[in-house]
């Protein structure tokens, strides 16, 4: 059977990402609904599909029927319970909470946080707070929303839950309390269409946890667009353990709560929470530098550059100080042309060619910023910010190879150079190859814990936080690969 069809059908339809993680349920539920319709084969079955919405929908449930359980990832729950939930009640004054379940398969989910709340709270909390459960899987929804759920829901619920807020039935199954059911409203909803319905918006708190595996890039930076969109302004989106780090959230700030991390909408210099910067994408918590977006922001304060001569007027240092200070303010067209007049003047100057790289690769024109380093690189072969920006632009193309020898070029050249090392453990870890993943972070550390933070060798790139912060999230990082 010829799956591409398929997939390419599937991914058009709702942007899953059948090829890595769904594949091995896509023949078995092709067939199954061959022999469902009555069709001979994949081919007549195909061509009915293409033009059946109902028809992709069975499909789809077919194929995104996922297990999870009560009071998965328990911890996440006790925060919002013990810190998010009275934080917000205590400056919404009485106004209505929202908080969503994004994907929330069966309902376990939702209905764990409403349990945890009638526990917490007492059944009167639900006219304050309402939850809203939403998945793809039309068919799941029907299970959540009977409330019903075998053994297989409650590995790790504790036993007083069960008899507190469930009865066992004839048939050895659990059905959910009224009063629970009724607390949380599910719906169906595509987390990768352009936009949420207006119903999701104004959102205290998202969940989103395990979910974003089956999704590729492209479709996961809309997912997240939406779910940013549907905050609230000082509004927090939790995410699985796993997932925390592997994402860049450009508009949302990480905080932790023991040990434990999530985004918020909120300025981070209105939080009472410790605050950490967006991080970018990995499979397992690590904490980069530099975003992994396609947008790589400038600097809101830049480093002073050492120069020997005056800053006069269209002299070198001039322009180049004018187009730092544009870029910064995202004035990219007057940078431009600061930059190309000195090039006019000066065509090797390094600094200059560096930000105009920087520049490019924030507009997401990495052939002509690739360009540029290569014009550096051919200049001063030892160029370390040049050959940094060359393994930035490979993870963004995605090409892990490419970027694993500039940064290790780096390493050989300066081997204190904690930023590569970062990189390195980064790229480790998206290959699963953990020890080397230790080894580098433990290189970044302590290389950093030896320097300053300035000595990062990326002169034009955002810092927003301080080595503490750094220093803590590092050892975070090596914790979880032990």
């Amino acid at each position: 059977m010829e799956l591409s069809p398929f997939i390419d059908l599937i991914n058009k339809n709702c942007g899953l990402l059948i090829e890595s993680n769904l594949s091995p349920n896509l023949p078995a539920a092709i067939n199954a609904r061959i022999t469902k319709n009555r069709f001979d084969n994949s081919n007549q079955y195909f061509k009915f599909l293409q033009n059946s919405s109902e028809e992709i929908q069975s499909l789809i449930d077919l194929i995104t029927n996922n297990e999870t359980y009560f009071f998965r990832e328990r911890l996440h729950f006790q925060i919002c319970i013990d810190r998010l939930i009275p934080e917000i009640l205590d400056k919404k004054n009485s106004k209505e909470i929202k908080i969503i379940s994004a994907g929330c398969s069966s309902g376990e989910e939702p209905y764990s946080l409403a349990i945890a709340l009638a526990d917490q709270f007492g059944p009167d909390i639900f006219n304050t707070i309402s939850i809203i459960g939403f998945d793809i899987n039309e068919s799941v929804l029907r299970t959540a929303r009977n409330g019903e759920f075998g053994p297989h829901s409650f590995r790790e619920a504790e036993a007083p839950y069960r008899e507190k807020y469930f009865k066992i039935t004839e048939n050895n199954r659990y059905q959910l309390e009224s009063s629970i059911k009724d607390a949380v409203k599910f719906y169906r909803c595509n987390l990768s269409q352009p936009s949420f319905p207006e119903w999701l918006n104004n959102a205290d708190i998202i969940f989103y946890r395990n979910v974003s595996i089956y999704f590729p890039n492209p479709t996961k930076k809309v997912v997240f667009e939406n779910l940013s969109n549907a905050l609230n302004e000082t509004g927090h989106l939790i995410l699985s353990s796993t997932e925390t780090f592997s994402h860049n959230m450009e508009r949302l700030s990480l905080v932790e709560i023991e040990e434990r991390f999530f985004y918020t909408k909120q300025d981070v210099g209105e939080q009472n929470f410790e605050t950490i910067p967006t991080p970018q994408k990995l499979p397992k918590p690590s904490r980069p530098i530099i975003s992994n977006s396609k947008k790589i922001p400038i600097p809101p304060k830049p480093l002073q550059p050492l120069k020997k001569e005056a800053s006069t007027p269209k002299s070198p240092a001039h322009l180049f100080e004018m187009g730092l200070k544009n870029a910064i303010q995202k004035n990219y067209d007057e940078s431009f042309s600061n930059l190309k007049a000195l090039l006019d003047l000066e065509p090797t100057h390094i600094e200059a060619q560096n930000l105009y790289a920087t520049i490019h690769i924030n507009l997401k024109q990495l052939e002509k910023a690739k360009e540029l380093c290569r014009s550096v690189v051919k200049q001063d072969e030892w160029n370390i910010e040049a050959r940094l920006l060359s393994g930035i632009i490979a993870r963004m193309e995605e090409n892990h190879n490419d970027a694993a020898k500039w940064f290790k070029s780096v390493t050989f050249i300066q081997p204190s150079c904690w930023t590569a090392h970062m990189h390195l453990a980064e790229l480790h870890n998206i290959e699963e190859d953990f020890k080397g993943a230790f080894k580098e972070y433990s290189l970044a550390l302590k290389h950093l814990e030896k320097s300053s933070i300035e000595k990062r060798n990326l002169s034009y790139f955002p810092l927003a936080y301080n080595k503490e912060q750094l220093i803590h999230l590092f050892k975070h990082n090596l914790k979880n690969l032990k």
